[in-house]
C-alpha cells in the first residue's frame, strides 16, 4: 500500500473515532488542519515531485496533502499534552509552547523522512538543506513556510476561539468581531 493511502486511511480512521467518542472539538481543529494542508498545496502544489510513485489529483499531491493535515492534527494533539503537563493556562504562554514544540518536531519528522524513510522531494533536492539536519531540501521561502505553518495554524485555532474538550475555558476571548465571525462559521460546520 502507498504512503499516501496510508496518510488517507489514517485520516478518515481520525474523523470517524473523533465523531463516535464525541471529540466534535477536535474535528473543528482537524478541520482547521485540513484548511492548512489544502491552502499550501494550492500554492505549492508545483514544488512536489517525489522519487516514487505518488497519487495525484488535479496536480495536488495527496501524500503532501495529507502529511501536512495529520502532521499539523498530531502537533495539536502533542501540544494538548504538554499544556495540560505545564498547566499552561494564557494563550500568548500557549502559543509560545506550541511555537517551541512544533519546531523540532518538525525537524525531527522531516529528518527521519528523508534519511531514514528515504522520502526525497526530487523537485526540490538540489537546494541545500538545513545544516543542523540536512532536511528541508527546498527554496527558502518553503522553508520559511515550513517553520511559520505551525504557528499560523495554532494562531488561526486562537483567534477562531476553538477551546479545547478538556474543560479549559476557551483559548481567547477576545479579538472581537473578526474572531465572532470566524467563530459562529466553524462552529456551523
Amino acid at each position: 500500500m502507498s504512503k499516501e493511502f496510508i496518510l488517507i486511511i489514517l485520516f478518515v480512521a481520525t474523523v470517524i473515532v473523533l465523531e463516535f467518542v464525541r471529540k466534535r472539538n477536535l474535528l473543528k481543529h482537524l478541520l482547521v488542519a485540513a484548511f492548512f494542508g489544502c491552502i499550501w498545496m494550492i500554492i505549492s502544489h508545483a514544488e512536489y515531485n517525489y522519487n516514487s510513485a505518488v497519487t495525484t489529483i488535479f496536480g495536488v499531491n495527496l501524500f503532501s496533502l495529507f502529511a501536512w493535515i495529520m502532521g499539523l492534527f498530531a502537533g495539536y494533539l502533542l501540544f494538548r499534552v504538554l499544556r495540560r503537563a505545564l498547566k499552561v493556562n494564557k494563550w500568548w504562554k500557549q502559543f509560545l509552547l506550541f511555537t517551541a514544540m512544533y519546531i523540532p518536531v518538525l525537524l525531527v519528522a522531516e529528518t527521519l523522512g528523508y534519511h531514514f524513510f528515504g522520502i526525497v522531494n526530487i523537485a526540490t533536492v538540489a537546494y541545500p538543506g538545513l545544516a543542523i539536519c540536512d532536511c528541508l531540501h527546498a527554496p527558502a521561502w518553503m522553508v520559511t513556510s515550513y517553520i511559520l505553518m505551525g504557528p499560523a495554524y495554532f494562531a488561526t485555532c486562537l483567534l477562531v476561539g476553538l477551546e479545547s474538550d478538556d474543560g479549559v475555558p476557551p483559548i481567547v476571548s477576545g479579538f472581537g468581531g473578526i474572531r465572532n465571525r470566524v467563530t459562529k462559521f466553524i462552529y456551523r460546520v
